[in-house]
């Protein structure tokens, strides 16, 4: 019994010792003395697994995380790409920034040089997150910018109205700062977006032609033999059309056509016996879409909106086509 307990306390005093040993290790070399390192490959997130601790040193968090073996915790794996323009002021150059939405700004920069410098539409767009900044990820991997030199006006002003949605998409709450090159070196314009503005989206409504323009509308089903309903009447007309004048969303329509939808039929409303469109505007403002998808039903114009409607109102379009 003696000897038992004896081995008992021998095991717990090297538990304890090693618990002791690789405390002090952690807070002299920043790591457990018996240790295995983890990272994503490229030393942004570095993690050490020792036999009581782990350390986490993590891109988002300033100081290292000391966390006890059967705790759990992670590093944010998305790795961000830290700064590497060294921005600085410009001689008699300075850069505003106003009409900040969640996909856009205006940037207007003023040059008071006697020999005026020009400036192109390159822009990078970074975030501050702890003290650092990091370059927002793009949603495309390859792109670039129109290659021209735009001059100051009258007035010693250039303005360039950013729209970065297509690059970048819709931007969060945060801090951030649009960079812009000027006479070879960067330039930084810093602006925020608030909870406010990141909370609220844009509102879609359809952007149809005007009741009295109408003078026709037409329903394909797709089928394959009489697939076109056309009504000239005012009833069918102003019922069908009253399906999508009152719809609003905020999701908003990026492709021509619904995709894998289950059931499909085509609105499509004449300004002219012959619909003779005068613009690609006029396109979007005759098409609507209305389709099933997954067990619920959509209205959709192409580049416009995908508005959820009620099964009704999809019948109402599925029985025009009987």
């Amino acid at each position: 019994m003696k000897k038992k307990l004896k081995i008992f306390l021998i095991v717990i005093g090297i538990f304890i010792l090693c618990f002791i040993i690789d405390l002090i290790c952690i807070f002299t070399i920043n790591r457990p003395l018996f240790a295995v390192r983890e990272d994503n490959g490229d030393s942004v997130n570095i993690i050490y697994k020792g036999l009581l601790y782990d350390t986490y040193n993590c891109h988002e968090n300033s100081s290292m995380q000391i966390v006890l073996k059967w705790k759990k915790y992670s590093c944010d794996n998305s790795v961000k790409e830290v700064n590497v323009y060294a921005t600085s002021e410009v001689e008699n150059v300075s850069a505003t920034i106003s009409d900040i939405s969640l996909t856009g700004a205006t940037i207007t920069i003023k040059d008071t040089n006697l020999t005026k410098y020009t400036y192109g539409e390159w822009y990078v767009i970074q975030k501050e997150e702890n003290g650092k900044w990091y370059n927002i990820p793009t949603k495309v991997k390859e792109y670039g910018f129109n290659s021209i030199g735009y001059e100051v006006d009258e007035n010693n002003e250039v303005k360039f109205v950013i729209d970065w949605k297509w690059l970048y998409g819709e931007l969060s709450q945060g801090s951030y700062r649009i960079i812009k090159e000027s006479h070879g070196k960067y330039i930084s314009i810093p602006f925020n977006i608030a909870e406010t503005q990141s909370s609220k989206k844009e509102s879609i409504k359809p952007n149809l032609f005007d009741r009295s323009e109408i003078i026709k509308v037409a329903i394909d089903n797709y089928s394959q033999y009489k697939n076109n309903f056309e009504y000239t009447d005012k009833d069918t007309i102003d019922k069908v059309y009253n399906l999508f004048k009152n719809l609003e969303t905020d999701v908003a329509s990026k492709s021509d056509e619904p995709e894998n939808s289950d059931e499909l039929y085509k609105v499509t409303f004449f300004n002219d016996e012959n619909m003779l469109i005068e613009s690609d505007n006029d396109i979007f403002k005759a098409i609507v879409y209305v389709y099933k998808k997954d067990s619920k039903y959509y209205a959709e114009e192409r580049k416009n909106g995908i508005y959820e409607i009620t099964e009704d109102a999809f019948n109402i379009i599925k029985n025009l086509t009987k």
